[in-house]
């Protein structure tokens, strides 16, 4: 289980003072209650940033059991460098509105939605969370940065839009710009898989991928998708569904050409 996996074990030096956690560093994985103390750690973090129905919903969605989900969670938050996000965040504690903090802390939701069902989609079942992280968080490093120049068309006019958003509200412009490239910053996911099963670096393929995007309008139907109503729990089902639907489509078209054509 989750509790006793290398990488869960680390979050147990983290729920004691600094001080004890060094002075008995050999004899943390011994606690007795060492399991519900990782359980509890790992929990109250995924409730608090991802809000009070995000299990539930993703289990709705995907059909995963809550191990499934924790794991997928625990990768997103690290190779998306949330932690980093989350702290700038509540450095504008007093400073800026809530309502500025609460639209960031909106734009990384979304972004772990997404990709944590990506994940239990697509790489289930996780039982590595640490080798996930390597696998993907390599490639996430290397083009998150150059996002902007991959995207093109609507896509990148939406992340300008939203990022001048976020900032009049009140966010500093390069919080606000990376928040803004957020959502984009989720495509490569699918890269990585697309390039590890092909002759070609994840640069290469993530031209092609957001090159694709653009031409088959892929962010102006998930903006119709957004726009749908969700009005109960089968409308925003739907809702979940249509958008993997066209991230999965979007991958095999870029698939497709790789195979087909000569990149």
């Amino acid at each position: 289980t989750a509790p006793d996996e290398p990488w869960f074990q680390r979050m147990l030096a983290g729920y004691f003072p600094k001080r004890i956690a060094q002075r008995f560093e050999s004899s943390l994985s011994s606690h007795p209650l060492h399991r519900e103390i990782i359980t509890t750690v790992v929990v109250n973090d995924m409730i608090n940033r991802s809000g009070t129905t995000f299990v539930h919903r993703a289990i709705e969605e995907t059909g995963a059991e809550v191990a499934q989900i924790t794991r997928a969670y625990s990768v997103v938050r690290e190779i998306f460098g949330l932690e980093q996000l989350w702290a700038g965040l509540e450095a504008l504690d007093n400073k800026v509105s809530t309502e500025a903090q609460h639209a960031g802390y909106q734009e990384i939701r979304r972004l772990v939605d997404r990709a944590t069902r990506w994940f239990v989609d697509v790489r289930f079942p996780i039982s590595d969370v640490a080798a996930e992280i390597e696998r993907f968080g390599p490639t996430l490093a290397e083009l998150s940065p150059r996002i902007t120049t991959l995207v093109r068309g609507a896509e990148l006019a939406d992340i300008e839009s939203e990022s001048l958003r976020l900032a009049a509200l009140g966010l500093p412009d390069e919080l606000a710009a990376h928040l803004a490239e957020l959502l984009s910053t989720f495509l490569p996911l699918d890269v990585v898989e697309i390039a590890n099963a092909s002759s070609h670096s994840a640069a290469e393929i993530a031209a092609l991928h957001f090159a694709l995007s653009d031409q088959f309008y892929v962010d102006e139907m998930l903006t119709c998708i957004t726009r749908l109503p969700r009005d109960d729990r089968w409308s925003t089902l739907a809702r979940a569904a249509m958008r993997h639907d066209v991230y999965a489509a979007l991958s095999a078209i870029t698939t497709s050409v790789v195979r087909n054509t000569d990149v």
